[in-house]
């Protein structure tokens, strides 16, 4: 996903664009540093030592931590017991006024078949307000919630996942990390193998800006800029695409309660790669959606909303989602459906079957996230399908039974 950058309303030369790219990135302390050129000329990582770290303390908090068999002793114990074990060691940040944290307790880490999987890894539950976890929130550069930081036996950093994750979405990403897919360290180790893998450039610098390291992301895109002069690969254009993001972010106008998105739009209709053009025409449509979500709170006149409503819509189906490719389907599929509920009253019958579809995209790729469901739930209802919505609502209270908003829509669906 695109995160809302600060970049250019026109086409920038190459490396003009990349640092604009990456001037406008947030200060965060970089979660690994870089300490020598290596062989290739790519900063190399220091090894993390950390050697008399309580890494979990007592918090009462049992509704964090689920079933998983949580490791009881000192971070450099948990280490020592990796390497003895050649296992993974998953490190979960956490805190007390995390909601998300606490449905990963009560769903991914209370699933059977997640804890199941992760009898071989050395689970240590961090809580980043208490002393321990507050230095290792330094050393790994955390500042999202939850942070998943995982370690290969040697003790070295191998990925970093943020945000929720439901069971399912957990065990492939578990997968994937076990493996060594796609992730920080295997990223690294294609660069290194293969110092003209653009595409592997580009997946560790969006990976490094992720985890606070700029200097790091920035070396990987000037790398790209240097090795595609004539700005041709899918790596340079979607380097483009975020600065010019950036640039259109910055054009926010508080009258107005908008973005100036003339140079976002002329910069696409030249454009052919579709990952290129659903990224940046998904991103146009969270823009429009800025303005819809004012004029709601204004209490704008009903002819306003629906035409600013309807425009944002079209842009997610008829501009975005025809390009939409595998990665990053079943997660835009719940924002637009989403979208969809939200303007339910301004739609046509084909419209409401459109956001039933991507709905039941986004439910099928993720079972047991109970918002996820919720989606489909209220997409069912707008097409009148009421006794198998009411289903799906259930089913969001069983995931999480503390949740007012499930009960609400209980309620609502009753009358």
């Amino acid at each position: 996903m695109f995160l809302a950058l600060r970049a250019a309303t026109a086409v920038l030369g190459a490396l003009g664009a990349l640092g604009a790219f990456i001037a406008a990135l947030p200060p965060h302390a970089d979660a690994r540093e870089p300490v020598q050129d290596g062989p290739t000329g790519a900063p190399a990582r220091a090894h993390v030592i950390v050697t008399t770290i309580e890494a979990r303390e007592a918090s009462g908090a049992d509704e964090f931590h689920g079933k998983v068999p949580w490791f009881e002793g000192t971070y450099a114990q948990a280490l020592a017991r990796a390497r003895t074990n050649d296992s993974l060691v998953l490190l979960d940040f956490w805190a007390g006024w995390c909601r998300p944290c606490r449905r990963m307790g009560k769903t991914t880490f209370s699933d059977a078949t997640v804890v199941a999987e992760l009898c071989g890894v050395v689970c240590v539950s961090v809580d980043t307000e208490s002393n321990s976890g507050k230095v290792l929130c330094e050393r790994f550069g955390v500042k999202k919630l939850p942070t998943l930081v995982w370690l290969s036996p040697d003790g070295e950093l191998r990925d970093v996942v943020t945000g929720f994750h439901g069971p399912d979405e957990f065990r492939r990403e578990l997968a994937r990390i076990r493996a060594d897919r796609d992730t920080l360290a295997a990223l690294e180790r294609r660069v290194l193998a293969n110092t003209e893998d653009l595409d592997a450039r580009w997946r560790l610098a969006r990976k490094l800006r992720d985890l606070g390291d700029t200097k790091g992301a920035q070396y990987q895109l000037r790398a790209i800029a240097e090795l595609d002069r004539e700005q041709k690969s899918l790596p340079m254009r979607l380097a483009k695409l975020e600065a010019l993001l950036t640039r259109s972010y910055a054009t926010f106008d508080e009258r107005a309660h908008g973005y100036d998105l003339g140079g976002l739009e002329a910069f696409l209709a030249g454009e052919t790669e579709p990952q290129v053009l659903f990224e940046g025409w998904f991103a146009h449509a969270r823009m429009q959606g800025v303005h819809v979500e004012e004029l709601r709170r204004r209490k704008a006149p009903k002819d306003e909303l629906r035409t600013a409503a309807l425009a944002q819509l079209a842009t997610y189906r008829e501009r975005a989602w025809p390009h939409r490719y595998p990665e990053r389907t079943a997660h835009a599929a719940n924002e637009i459906a989403w979208s969809h509920w939200e303007a339910a009253e301004f739609l046509d019958d084909d419209a409401k079957r459109f956001a039933l579809g991507v709905a039941e995209l986004a439910a099928a790729a993720e079972p047991d996230q109970a918002a996820i469901l919720d989606t489909l739930a209220c997409c069912r209802w707008m097409n009148g399908d009421h006794d198998r919505a009411r289903e799906l609502v259930e089913r969001c209270i069983a995931l999480e039974p503390k949740n007012p908003e499930w009960k609400a829509r209980r309620a609502a669906f009753a009358r």
